[in-house]
């Protein structure tokens, strides 16, 4: 996290909605609105699989119920709840424990957002890492992980940088530095 800069696209996705969204935080609560948004989401994203829409008590112990202090980052446009964004408090490090949102409003996107909002936060209050969770190769709904320059893998029970963790994976040569301009 140390060495994150914004790329351009990234700098123009923070701009479009730090200023139009109002962003509110708290403890993440079970709502009918939450539940068709979540359910909405992983729908129109072809999330939802053989198991279809989450019930109410799927949502409150996946989402709601937690171990560890947890805040639910809220997005709004205008009145209308527009996105979520539950995230785990560690001693060192936030976790992006999982992102939703109406996938109608692509052009904002909101998951990209959501992880820059989260490493702001973290940088704020001090924290070292935020976890993004798996990302696995070849799967869209977990590509974006990847657009996160200067991040770190764990590859063979060692956290490495993404280029020194890419050859050590797939044997490539690492790209060149990209300029932050």
């Amino acid at each position: 996290m140390v060495g994150f800069q914004q790329s351009r696209s990234q700098r123009r996705v923070w701009r479009n909605n730090i200023d139009n969204l109002r962003v509110e935080t708290g403890v993440p609560v079970y709502t009918v609105q939450r539940l068709n948004l979540f359910n909405m989401h992983r729908r129109l994203r072809g999330l939802e699989g053989r198991h279809g829409a989450q019930s109410p008590q799927g949502y409150r112990f996946g989402l709601v119920g937690t171990c560890t202090e947890t805040v639910e980052l809220r997005y709004f446009l205008g009145s209308k709840l527009v996105g979520l964004a539950i995230t785990d408090i560690g001693m060192t490090a936030l976790s992006a424990v999982y992102t939703y949102y109406d996938p109608r409003l692509g052009r904002r996107s909101l998951g990209t957002f959501s992880i820059l909002l989260q490493l702001h936060l973290a940088r704020k209050y001090g924290y070292r890492y935020l976890y993004l969770g798996f990302h696995v190769e070849g799967c869209p709904p977990t590509a974006y992980k990847a657009g996160i320059a200067d991040h770190e893998r764990l590859v063979d029970g060692r956290w490495l940088s993404f280029a020194r963790c890419k050859q050590a994976v797939f044997g490539e040569r690492c790209p060149p530095e990209r300029s932050q301009a």
